[in-house]
């Protein structure tokens, strides 16, 4: 303990200018950036080119990839919706891209 009665913090180590520019006091949590990298991508937009459906798998998988269980399988699939030109929504499914239509958004 300090002279002063104050704590003196032993081995603790200051935050970086980086560490403290990506906290998000507010909401107590860091900030991050979905990057899918080495990830293909596959789109669909309405007839107003608004994004309705996206989905992201690893490079070279079939866009019709099944697991063992002949399950379509291997893609993270999501759906949005639009509302007055602007997306309101997003849900995620995981199947594969051919099956985009049928999965079960959540």
């Amino acid at each position: 303990m300090a002279i002063d009665g104050g704590f003196i913090p032993e081995g603790a180590v200051k935050p970086s200018s980086l560490e403290v520019d990506s906290y998000e006091p507010n909401i107590s949590a860091y900030k991050h950036v979905e990057i899918p990298s080495n990830l293909q991508a596959r789109y669909i937009y309405d007839a107003n080119g608004m994004l309705t459906y996206a989905g992201y798998a690893p490079t070279g998988l079939q866009e019709g990839s099944l697991d063992n269980l002949g399950n379509p399988n291997g893609w993270l699939l999501q759906q949005y919706t639009n509302v007055n030109g602007q997306c309101t929504k997003r849900l995620i499914a995981y199947g594969n891209w051919t099956s985009y239509l049928s999965a079960t958004y959540q």
